[in-house]
């Protein structure tokens, strides 16, 4: 995102606009309303002193939704630092604390730490979004004759660039549902919809497929730990009345994530291709 972006939105008196923007690159205070595509999706896990990080399984698809969602405030630029520093990782963990961690003790039986453990790839899509909404928005105001000749706008221009059709479109549809807590209720815009009742031979078949190629496979023990908690994670789902999409989706990315990096492996080429006729 440019500075110049502010600059124009500001001289054209779109002031929803530049807030917005300075807000991305400035953070979001704790008074501030949070964009709905700022609200990522993770796995919760918590960690079992004789078995290490293990997923959290859920009595209700409401519940895994609840704890399964976090919204962030950082700026774009800390956001590129995270994505940065976790490259080589492809996740990060975030912490549970206050209530939020006490139910999860009283849910498992015992106290101790609980973690969101979100993909990098769900950062990457915020700061995809951040900066493809800048550059449609410009775009879409050169289409419509707002050019800013040396970042100067004509009275015509302003008039043209508060049209509603070009400029809220870009912000005010960002604005849900989506509120301040630091563990989000499920949104429209954000709630995975895909079903996994259907579908469930598919995964079973991915989970013997992992299990019979694993032994061969060359894995860390990180990557063999990773991969063996999602295969858990996802026989667990199979066998629920009802699968949670957002459980199913990222244990399916998180093996994935695993079994991509396994070369000259046909199982695992094949394992690949099939997780990601699953995945949206």
């Amino acid at each position: 995102m440019k500075n110049a972006a502010i600059v124009a939105s500001s001289r054209l008196q779109i002031l929803e606009m530049r807030d917005w923007m300075k807000r991305e690159l400035d953070g979001y205070s704790e008074n501030d309303e949070i964009p709905a595509y700022r609200e990522l999706t993770g796995q919760p896990f918590y960690f079992n002193p004789y078995n290490g990080w293990q997923p959290i399984i859920f009595e209700s698809t409401r519940e895994a939704e609840i704890f399964s969602k976090r919204t962030i405030k950082q700026s774009v630029s800390e956001l590129d630092a995270l994505v940065e520093g976790h490259k080589h990782d492809n996740s990060l963990g975030s912490p549970f604390s206050g209530e939020a961690l006490k139910r999860i003790c009283r849910g498992i039986g015992f106290s101790t730490n609980a973690r969101l453990n979100i993909s990098v790839t769900e950062i990457i899509r915020v700061l995809s979004t951040v900066r493809n909404e800048v550059l449609n928005w410009a775009l879409n105001l050169e289409e419509n004759g707002v050019l800013g000749e040396g970042m100067q706008f004509s009275d015509r221009e302003k008039d043209i660039a508060k049209d509603s059709s070009i400029t809220n479109n870009y912000i005010n549809n960002h604005f849900g549902s989506v509120s301040n807590s630091p563990i989000q209720q499920g949104t429209t815009q954000s709630t995975q919809t895909n079903s996994y009742s259907d579908s469930s031979d598919k995964l079973v078949e991915i989970i013997c497929e992992i299990r019979r190629a694993k032994p061969d496979w060359p894995l860390s023990e990180e990557d063999s730990e990773q991969l063996d908690v999602s295969v858990e994670t996802l026989e667990a789902q199979t066998k629920s009345s009802q699968p949670n999409s957002i459980i199913v989706n990222e244990s399916l990315k998180s093996a994935r994530s695993v079994i991509e990096g396994i070369a000259g492996s046909v199982a695992a080429t094949q394992l690949t291709t099939m997780i990601s006729t699953l995945l949206p």
